[in-house]
């Protein structure tokens, strides 16, 4: 039995054990953009997080699906370290996505290895986006799979690992300061245009 504390002592005790954040397997968090802004810490902008409308948390994977009602998630979450991103379709204003960061520190960590861009051209002809500042912890690859051109901008640490980027269905803008890297390879039979100013040692091939 629970001792009573004061009048709501048991209504205390169920209220702690609902807000004990989140545990076992991870998740793959799908965005929905149902909430009422395009901030990536609003609930009600997911589904799939272990629960309805819960929150990415570390260890999760990152999709944004063809149909989701907002084209600009903005992340304004606290640094996270997922597994994967995927962007397979377009958003439901046919518009392509753009993930980007509001600033604040806030760095996305991907430790599967894979940010892969799918999807085809928006109406205004467009791609999709990422300008988010990334840190690798395994030899990674960047691939856009689609059939309109992608793009990366932002600080990328490879953390001592290679990059490979694969412009497999569609050309791919690599225009990101790259750190960190022992080697970047590109592959496939379109076009990986590459700027920014990075700082690895390791060769381009």
């Amino acid at each position: 039995n629970f001792p009573m504390v004061g009048k709501f002592g048991y209504l205390g005790i169920l209220l702690c054990v609902l807000a004990v954040p989140r545990s076992g397997a991870a998740a793959t968090c799908t965005w929905t953009g149902g909430g009422g802004d395009n901030n990536m810490s609003t609930a009600a902008n997911w589904d799939n997080c272990g629960g309805a409308h819960a929150l990415p948390q570390d260890g999760d994977a990152l999709v944004f699906p063809a149909g989701a009602a907002r084209d600009s998630p903005a992340w304004d979450l606290p640094s996270l370290s997922l597994t994967t991103l995927q962007v397979t379709g377009l958003a439901a204003t046919n518009q392509a996505y753009l993930i980007h960061t509001t600033g604040g520190g806030a760095v996305l960590t991907l430790t599967g290895g894979a940010l892969t861009f799918n999807a085809p051209p928006d109406i205004f002809g467009n791609g999709p986006g990422l300008v988010m500042p990334t840190r690798m912890t395994a030899p990674t690859t960047i691939s856009n799979l689609g059939t309109v051109k992608a793009g990366v901008r932002s600080a990328m640490d490879m953390n001592g690992f290679p990059l490979t980027l694969a412009a497999t269905g569609a050309d791919l803008d690599f225009l990101s300061d790259v750190s960190g890297a022992t080697a970047v390879t590109t592959t496939g039979p379109h076009i990986v245009s590459m700027g920014g100013t990075s700082t690895f040692s390791g060769p381009v091939s």
